[in-house]
């Protein structure tokens, strides 16, 4: 299948470890349409696991180094003085506010959260060593669904929106807001015309405009779709139309549509990670927006935060978007 992509490579391992002689194990998962080898197994991914065969049968190549992980260490560490600072500020992880930094050059990254590096990369490998304490635990998990697979995606042409998707007899419906505001609960909510694919982050491949298969659910843990499951055979999807869901409540449902142009700063403003970017990113990333907002019509939904009135909240988005 030429949708999907060939694997990235997260090495999930600390410097002293040995590794890499033959007998480690690689864990295959398949996220937003791109497999993904790790020499750590994540047990919250299990939903989103293929073997060995699987990934041969998507025509995709897995490579590996073959050499010790402390020397992929200190090869990566080598190029960290000549990394510039691209980016410095502050999101959540694993429960808290945490100040992360991106260093890059034209080959090589460095994430570091709290000021201790986090996750070495090699940009044309496609190739990630985490150097955590606990290159198992939920925080090596965070920042490699986070910064690092924003990073490997976008060098794919792919990119990750923060919103909750469903599919609709109208098609599938992106509901974008900020955190908070209620979207992972209106996506979660059910029944034959609504059934959810996603509570917080969609992939959406620049070329095709297709949303790029199932990407991890972080936040709920109801929120594990089983649309695009392993072995369900479900092709990848076109977005029918874009729902920004209002941040204040009102007394009464109401769907209004919104201009292109609020549609493409909607877009920017909830794409996941685009501060990453260099100047030439920047450039595709708002060329693909800016597509995405012409051909993709968008609503905007103010409704009453009350659960009974889901039920009818969604009946209304359904019945707008036809």
């Amino acid at each position: 299948n030429e949708f999907y992509q060939r694997p990235s490579n997260v090495r999930n391992i600390t410097p002293d470890d040995q590794f890499l002689d033959g007998s480690n194990k690689e864990h295959y998962y398949l996220l937003g349409g791109v497999a993904l080898s790790s020499t750590v197994e994540f047990p919250q991914l299990v939903a989103f696991k293929v073997d060995s065969s699987k990934v041969t049968a998507l025509n995709v190549n897995s490579t590996t180094v073959k050499s010790k992980s402390s020397t992929a260490f200190k090869q990566a560490k080598l190029t960290t003085d000549a990394l510039n600072l691209r980016y410095k500020g502050s999101a959540p992880f694993d429960g808290a506010v945490r100040q992360i930094e991106y260093l890059c050059d034209q080959h090589h990254g460095l994430v570091r959260i709290d000021g201790t590096d986090a996750y070495f990369l090699d940009l044309s490998t496609q190739t990630a060593i985490c150097v955590l304490a606990d290159p198992s635990g939920r925080l090596a998990l965070e920042v490699m669904l986070g910064p690092v697979t924003v990073l490997f995606f976008r060098a794919r042409n792919r990119y990750c929106l923060h919103a909750g998707c469903v599919v609709t007899p109208n098609g599938a419906i992106a509901l974008i807001a900020e955190s908070g505001i209620g979207k992972s609960t209106l996506s979660a909510t059910h029944d034959d015309d609504w059934q959810q694919i996603s509570d917080d982050v969609i992939v959406v491949d620049a070329e095709s405009l297709l949303i790029s298969g199932a990407f991890p659910q972080l936040k709920l843990p109801t929120a594990q779709s089983d649309y695009f499951a392993v072995g369900a055979s479900k092709s990848p999807l076109p977005i029918a139309a874009f729902v920004r869901l209002a941040p204040e409540p009102t007394d009464q449902i109401l769907i209004e549509p919104v201009t292109p142009r609020d549609a493409l700063l909607e877009i920017v403003r909830h794409s996941v990670g685009a501060k990453l970017f260099d100047a030439q990113e920047l450039q595709s990333h708002t060329l693909f927006s800016a597509q995405l907002a012409h051909l993709v019509p968008m609503w905007r939904a103010s409704y009453p935060r009350d659960l009974e009135q889901l039920p009818n909240v969604r009946e209304s988005i359904v019945n707008t978007i036809k």
